[in-house]
């Protein structure tokens, strides 16, 4: 969120609408309309904000892209490239955005956004990751075995997994407090998982295409 939390960022793939490229929008939480696109040739796998210097930082499938907030180039930004090297599958910023954690190949590589270098290895154990988030001090990633995994953002040690194998979660998000941590999608059903592991199923009637909490 922006602008005191008028405006909202989001990636979007290529092909929706009249979007050709993968790209960032800057939408109206008002209006629900988008006011703002920014296309990139690379794909984008998760974005932030640097709130400091007011910059527009995406995570791409090989690099970094940097760019002001404020000033939309008609030039391509700069393209920073990931030390790893590798297509990354998915990634995620930090909430201070100084770090991004991201895989290509099952396991979660924390880089610093400002050095470039690797800060920190956590072995998944899981073939293929397909999202990661941070929320409460936590790092946590959604693997292809339909698994959410919650790692200590520090130390990298496994902190509690939810999920099961044989309910095809899709989507999730973290729950800072309450009875329930972490919620998740699966075609139409609303997961919301207890800390000791017991699942409360919804079905909501309509395929879920992902899901996210507000801040508050």
């Amino acid at each position: 969120f922006l602008d005191g939390g008028e405006s909202l960022l989001a990636a979007s793939s290529a092909g929706a609408g009249y979007i050709t490229q993968d790209a960032v929008l800057r939408f109206s939480v008002t209006t629900g309309e988008a006011h703002e696109f920014r296309e990139y040739p690379d794909g984008i796998r998760s974005i932030g904000v640097l709130t400091a210097s007011s910059r527009l930082i995406a995570a791409g499938l090989g690099g970094l892209y940097s760019e002001p907030l404020a000033v939309r180039s008609p030039r391509l930004p700069a393209r920073l490239r990931l030390p790893t090297g590798r297509p990354v599958d998915c990634a995620s910023f930090s909430p201070d955005c100084q770090r991004v954690a991201l895989s290509y190949d099952g396991d979660v590589y924390v880089v610093s956004v400002s050095r470039r270098d690797l800060e920190m290895t956590i072995r998944s154990g899981v073939g293929k990751l397909t999202s990661i988030a941070w929320d409460a001090g936590m790092l946590s990633a959604l693997g292809a075995d339909h698994r959410v995994r919650a790692w200590n953002e520090t130390t990298g040690n496994l902190v509690a997994t939810w999920g099961d194998a044989s309910i095809p979660m899709h989507s999730y998000s973290l729950v800072s407090q309450g009875e329930f941590a972490c919620l998740g999608a699966a075609g139409s059903r609303l997961l919301a998982w207890r800390h000791d592991g017991s699942c409360v199923v919804r079905d909501l009637g309509t395929p879920i295409t992902c899901i996210a909490l507000s801040p508050s």
